[in-house]
């Protein structure tokens, strides 16, 4: 329908999602992927789980429909080192942006706080499997 669409999502880690106070998106929509009821309680477990089934979901249709449709942002790597990622953005969306209109961007990124807050819970409330996926995915697992 719309063959120009570029679609940027931007992924931040599982692991610090889980353990987000804001679970309105494994609430509303987790059972259409894990299966279950409204009833479900959303555990950090759960939320990872869910996380991860949305990712793989998303990593497969960037796959199918290709780099020049879908871009795949990280977070954690926005936060961390921003001017590589606005300049993979950039050519994403075929902007052109001068070093000084990426730096002044790059600027304004303000980490938060709850950045790596996973790491006070540790790794033993969730599957292996799902934390072995969000290591895949270029995220920081390490305890």
């Amino acid at each position: 329908v719309l063959p120009g669409l570029k679609y940027i999502h931007v992924i931040r880690n599982g692991l610090d999602m889980a353990h987000s106070t804001n679970q309105n998106q494994p609430r509303l929509w987790g059972r259409h992927f894990l299966g279950g009821d409204s009833r479900t309680v959303i555990s950090p477990r759960y939320a990872l789980n869910y996380w991860c089934a949305v990712q793989r979901r998303i990593v497969r249709l960037a796959s199918e429909l290709g780099e020049a449709r879908i871009h795949l942002l990280n977070y954690d790597d926005l936060c961390r080192s921003p001017v590589p990622v606005i300049e993979r953005l950039a050519g994403f969306l075929e902007a052109r942006t001068s070093e000084a209109a990426r730096i002044r961007l790059a600027e304004r990124v303000a980490p938060p706080a709850s950045l790596g807050r996973w790491r006070a819970a540790g790794l033993s409330v969730f599957d292996s499997a799902d934390v072995d996926y969000v290591a895949s995915l270029g995220f920081d697992v390490a305890e």
